[in-house]
């Protein structure tokens, strides 16, 4: 072959080469097809969002633009206890659920998830369907304090005061087992958080708290951490803990596991009764407490793991990826 017919068959190849390139952008397609990974993927359908012309994005996503509306309302408003409460509704169906933060103010990582939460979903809905109630600080001058409940620190015979008003464990104050000790403050508030999730009537109910120790640690009785409470849908329950241990557990974290520990008078137990159909759990993380340093474990990785285990809930509740090849 003369030389000028091999600098024009380079500069067909070439050609060609970079319109390949060029389909699926900056980060997409690969002459090879059979390597081929689209870069944007809809987390919903797994049809491809581009234009490529790869036979392995043949599948357009062809989902409907999720249209989601987000109020914020005042639980206990004009009051000392006045909280937020975000509402996300989609256009598209989907389940309820809700999930409440900040029950006990010293378990820092639960309410910070919740928090956390509403700014990612004011930011990102993808995947998102259904309704979401999320009440990040339910108890918010005991998580303003940090303790477990407003004036917990000098308490005395369960019962703490700040400015004049007497509190109790806010976690022992709901109806199924209210506790003897429960004062009117800590009532009201049990109430006003009760009414809201009767009211919104969820498919699933997600509570968010820590524990000072691991279940893994025998040595103590304070060791729920590491574990998802919940005595309803144990199917459902054991694979979600499942599959957060294998598709967003870190290695060498310690593996999450069930827990039955409904106390009495607690949020869980209350929910777990009123829905026994529905899914009812406690997130527990692990503070590893220390007497004399407070927490060692990291907040960052508490918050992360309480997020974790709800994008978990959320991939197989929203069906929004395939994990198949997991469960």
């Amino acid at each position: 072959m003369k030389k000028s017919g091999i600098t024009a068959l380079c500069l067909v190849l070439i050609s060609c080469f970079t319109v390949t390139a060029a389909a699926c952008g900056e980060n997409g397609g690969q002459p090879d097809a059979d390597s081929h990974v689209c870069a944007d993927i809809c987390a919903t359908c797994g049809g491809c969002l581009t234009d490529c012309t790869e036979p392995e994005c043949a599948a357009k996503c062809d989902c409907e633009p999720v249209s989601v509306e987000h109020t914020q309302t005042m639980l206990l408003k004009g009051t000392i206890w006045e909280t937020a409460v975000h509402k996300y509704v989609t256009d598209k169906a989907g389940p309820k659920i809700a999930i409440v933060g900040g029950i006990h103010g010293d378990e820092t990582a639960g309410w910070t998830a919740g928090l956390e939460l509403v700014d990612k979903l004011n930011g990102n809905t993808k995947g998102i369907c259904g309704q979401i109630l999320l009440i990040p600080q339910a108890n918010i001058i005991a998580d303003n304090r940090t303790e477990r409940y407003a004036g917990s620190k000098n308490s005395k015979n369960g019962i703490g005061t700040v400015n004049g008003v007497t509190y109790s464990d806010l976690n022992r104050s709901f109806p199924d087992g209210r506790a003897s000790n429960a004062q009117q403050a800590t009532v009201t508030i049990s109430e006003a958080v009760r009414l809201e999730v009767e009211a919104f009537n969820p498919d699933y109910v997600i509570d968010l708290h820590e524990s000072q120790h691991s279940y893994t640690n025998q040595s103590v009785t304070t060791n729920l951490g590491d574990t998802l409470i919940y005595k309803n849908r144990a199917m459902f329950m054991d694979d979600l803990i499942y599959y957060y241990n294998k598709a967003y557990r870190q290695s060498g974290e310690t593996e999450f596991t069930s827990n039955p520990a409904c106390k009495q008078g607690s949020f869980n137990l209350y929910f777990t009764n009123l829905y026994p159909e529905k899914a009812v759990f406690t997130i527990e993380t692990n503070r590893g407490y220390v007497a004399g340093q407070g927490d060692t474990v990291q907040l960052a990785k508490r918050v992360r793991q309480q997020t974790n285990i709800l994008e978990a809930l959320f991939d197989l509740v929203w069906e929004r990826k395939d994990v198949s090849d997991i469960l």
